[in-house]
């Protein structure tokens, strides 16, 4: 959550009140923060929510709206582009999360294991090289990527990317291991908070057995 440091917005509980952007009312970014208004004791009713789409912070920097919800990477971009001094608000600190998740249906789950241990092997393997070779990752997106032509940003964004991807848990696990009592716990806010009809057990719905092995992986 960022806002402008005149706004004086340095914790959940000043959002009270204020016009708030979002990607969409669909976007992770309204999601985080129904989950910063929860720490509050606040709702939806409190705040008015803005949807200001990707380039977000244009809405802010003109007074449209008090503070603006972004991803790291947008924020990143923000910053290259001038955006100034802005104080931070990050959710991670109050609901720490991942949200990379393959989901698949149980029919395929039964039924296409190879196939998805395959494809589990080559994005793990995808995921490795890249953060063992950020500078030529951030090379290969000038040349690819549609919103890439700028290397340094691209270097930056590679870091923050790989940065997430890795946890004590996946050190000991390897990568793409998860830490289910965190996902269980989103699980349960996500519940209170309404952005699901049902309670859900975590460990019924999520999988790390088709990951390969760490001996099974190609250097």
């Amino acid at each position: 959550m960022v806002s402008l440091k005149s706004a004086n917005i340095t914790k959940p509980a000043d959002l009270k009140g204020k016009k708030i952007g979002v990607y969409s009312l669909s976007s992770g970014t309204r999601q985080n923060l129904l989950v910063l208004l929860h720490q509050a004791g606040l709702s939806e009713s409190d705040v008015t929510i803005v949807v200001t789409g990707l380039l977000n912070f244009a809405p802010l920097l003109q007074g449209q709206v008090d503070a603006t919800a972004a991803t790291d990477t947008g924020l990143l971009v923000g910053k290259r582009k001038g955006i100034g001094d802005v104080n931070v608000m990050e959710v991670r600190n109050y609901l720490n999360v991942s949200s990379d998740l393959f989901v698949v249906r149980e029919e395929v789950y039964q039924q296409k294991k190879p196939l998805l241990r395959r494809f589990l092997k080559a994005y793990r393997e995808s995921a490795a090289w890249m953060i063992a070779n950020p500078d030529e990752a951030a090379g290969l997106a000038v040349k690819y990527a549609i919103d890439g032509t700028d290397r340094p940003t691209n270097l930056e964004v590679i870091g923050l990317r790989n940065a997430a991807t890795v946890s004590p848990i996946t050190e000991k696990k390897g990568l793409g291991a998860f830490d289910l009592e965190s996902l269980q716990r989103a699980a349960d806010a996500y519940r209170k908070l309404g952005l699901i009809e049902h309670d859900i057990r975590v460990s019924d719905v999520v999988s790390t057995d088709l990951l390969p092995s760490r001996s099974k992986l190609t250097p």
